[in-house]
């Protein structure tokens, strides 16, 4: 994994944190690249935490994380 920066081969991780939704929500995400995705989905309880891209990002750890903010949740269906 690397320490945050934007990653350019398929499979290569990055770092993103995460804002605003459910509080027991983790404020760090590892996804896969290449580059940062515009939208993440995180599972959580029953269904999952969808999260968009602000262009912004945050320092966390000494590295430039990609900021991702809450914008809806979906539920599984029974």
């Amino acid at each position: 994994m690397n320490s945050g920066a934007i990653p350019t081969h398929p499979g290569e991780e990055v770092r993103v944190a995460l804002t605003g939704g459910i509080p027991e929500m983790p404020a760090v995400l590892v996804v896969n690249g290449p580059g940062i995705p515009e939208k993440v989905s995180v599972a959580f309880r029953n269904g999952r935490e969808h999260y968009e891209y602000t262009g912004g990002a945050v320092e966390l750890d000494g590295a430039h994380l990609p900021l991702y903010r809450w914008s809806y949740s979906t539920r599984i269906a029974e």
